[in-house]
C-alpha cells in the first residue's frame, strides 16, 4: 500500500483538496510535514571533482575484515554476527515490507544523466507527461566527492499537511548511553526511497529536468513529511531493542553495549530485524565495534561525551562576524556544546 500525501492548494477561490488523507491499518496517517529543505550550492561547485555514485555489493565477512582496530578473534566474531544478513549489504534499493527545470552544468551532465538513469532502473523515478506539478531537480557534489540528487519540493511542501513524529534530543541520547564499552553506528542506504507512493501522490511528486518530466514512485528526499514517516517505521521495526541499547536518529541506527559478546548478539538482532523489514545498510558509512566515534557532532567515549575535534577546528577557523547574520551563525556554532561546558 503506497504513501498518500494529504494536502490542499490555496488560491483566490479558496482551497481544493487534490488528494484524500490515507490511514494505515495501524492508524498512522500518511500526512506529515517537516521544515523546508534549504539548499545551498557551494561557491566552488564548478571546480568540484564529481565521482560516480557507488552501489557495489559487499558481504558481512568483508565488512568485518576491514575493522582493523579489532583483534583477529574479534573480527571473526563480528563476521559470525554478520554472516546471515548479507542481503542488507547488497547495494540494492531497499523496499519496506509493509502493508522550472534547473540547468545542469556541462561538466555535471554525465553524472546527472547516469544518476537519472539509475533512479529509473531501480524504480524510484519514471518518465511522465504534462503535470500540474513540476519541481526542479539538480545535483551537487557531496563532501566525499560523490553526487547528491536534490529535488526542490518547496512549493509542494507549502501545501503538504503534517503529523509530527518528533526526533529525540541529541543531548538525551548521548547522556543516556554513557558508560558503554562498544559502539556501532549503522547508516541506512537511501532510506526515504524504501517507501512507495500511491498513484495520486506520484503525480504530485513530478519533477522537471532539462531532459523531461519524471515522477517519483518512492518517497522523495526533501518531501517534508519524509523524516516523520520514515522514523516512525524504523522505530516500529526496532522498538523492542531500544532497552537493549539501540538508538535511532533519522537514518542512523546506533548500538551501545557493555561487553563484546552482548554487542555481537545485539548486532545480529538489529540486522536481522532490519533485513526482515526490507531496509539496507551502507557499510562504507558504518562504524563497527568502536569505543570512540563521532555521532551527531559529538565525540562519544566510554567515559562520556566530548566536543568533536573536527567541529572545534571549524569554529576556530571561522572569520570574525561582520553583520547580524554572521554573528548569529557564529553564536550558534560556539554555543553548540553549551550543555557540556564546565560549570
Amino acid at each position: 500500500m503506497g504513501l498518500d500525501i494529504q494536502f490542499s492548494v490555496h488560491s483566490n477561490e479558496g482551497s481544493r483538496s487534490l488528494a484524500k488523507p490515507h490511514q494505515l491499518s495501524n492508524g498512522y496517517p500518511m500526512a506529515l510535514d517537516h521544515d523546508v529543505l534549504d539548499i545551498h550550492d557551494d561557491d566552488d561547485a564548478d571546480d568540484a571533482f564529481i565521482m560516480d555514485a557507488k552501489y557495489e555489493a559487499t558481504s558481512g565477512a568483508e565488512v568485518a575484515d576491514k575493522q582493523k582496530h579489532l583483534t583477529e578473534d574479534q573480527r571473526k566474531l563480528l563476521a559470525q554476527a554478520l554472516k546471515n544478513t548479507d542481503e542488507i549489504f547488497n547495494g540494492q534499493l531497499g523496499h519496506y515490507k509493509h502493508e522550472k527545470a534547473y540547468s545542469v552544468l556541462k561538466q555535471h551532465e554525465p553524472v546527472f544523466l547516469k544518476e537519472l538513469k539509475h533512479l529509473q532502473e531501480i524504480g524510484v523515478l519514471e518518465r511522465t507527461g504534462p503535470s500540474e506539478w513540476a519541481s526542479p531537480t539538480f545535483s551537487i557534489p557531496k563532501k566525499d566527492g560523490r553526487v547528491r540528487w536534490i529535488s526542490n519540493l518547496r512549493q509542494l511542501n507549502k501545501n503538504v499537511k503534517r503529523k509530527v513524529y518528533p526526533l529525540p534530543l541529541i543531548d538525551d541520547i548521548v547522556a543516556h548511553r554513557s558508560g558503554y564499552k562498544y559502539f556501532t553506528k549503522l547508516d541506512l542506504t537511501m532510506m526515504y526511497y524504501y517507501f512507495e507512493l500511491n498513484e495520486p501522490s506520484k503525480k504530485l511528486c513530478t519533477i522537471n529536468t532539462q531532459y523531461g518530466l519524471y515522477q517519483y514512485n518512492r518517497m522523495a528526499m526533501g518531501l517534508k513529511l519524509a523524516p516523520d514517516f520514515a522514523r516512525y517505521y524504523i522505530e516500529k521495526t526496532l522498538c523492542d531493542l531500544k532497552e537493549k541499547g539501540v538508538e535511532i536518529y533519522i537514518d542512523n541506527v546506533v548500538l551501545f553495549s557493555k561487553s563484546y559478546e552482548e554487542h555481537m548478539a545485539l548486532i545480529q538482532e538489529v540486522l536481522q530485524q532490519l533485513q526482515a523489514a526490507g531496509f539496507k545498510i551502507n557499510p562504507l558509512k558504518c562504524e563497527w565495534c568502536v569505543q570512540e566515534a563521532d555521532f551527531l557532532g559529538h565525540w562519544l567515549t566510554p567515559e562520556g561525551v566530548k566536543p568533536w575535534k573536527t567541529k572545534i577546528d571549524a569554529i576556530l577557523k571561522m572569520s570574525a562576524p561582520t553583520n547580524g547574520t554572521e554573528l548569529l551563525a557564529f553564536l550558534g556554532a560556539v554555543t553548540f556544546y553549551r550543555h557540556i561546558w564546565p560549570c
